[in-house]
């Protein structure tokens, strides 16, 4: 499963929690396994969509973070691995 948690979530998260390491933070990508829920890949960029250093931004809030996405992320109906058309549109 692969979630993209943009900049309006990403504030109102902030707001939420004080003390986070995120405020460099414009959006992150998770990818979790399907089956276990695993962390299997994180990537955060800034709001430049630059890449950041997940060292920099490591840390509860992070986790906290990852963990509301996968329980409230909305699912897209979509067959795995298929290319939404309007993606060229």
């Amino acid at each position: 499963m692969i979630i993209t948690i943009e900049t309006t979530a990403l504030d109102r998260f902030r707001a939420s929690w004080p003390c986070n390491n995120l405020e460099d933070v414009g959006h992150v990508v998770v990818c979790l396994d399907d089956r276990s829920g695993d962390l299997v890949d994180l990537t955060a960029y800034d709001d430049e969509q630059e890449e950041i250093d997940i060292e920099t931004i490591d840390g509860p809030a992070l986790l906290a973070l990852i963990d509301d996405a996968e329980n409230f992320a909305e699912r897209l109906p979509l067959p795995p691995d298929c290319l939404p058309s309007y993606v060229y549109a």
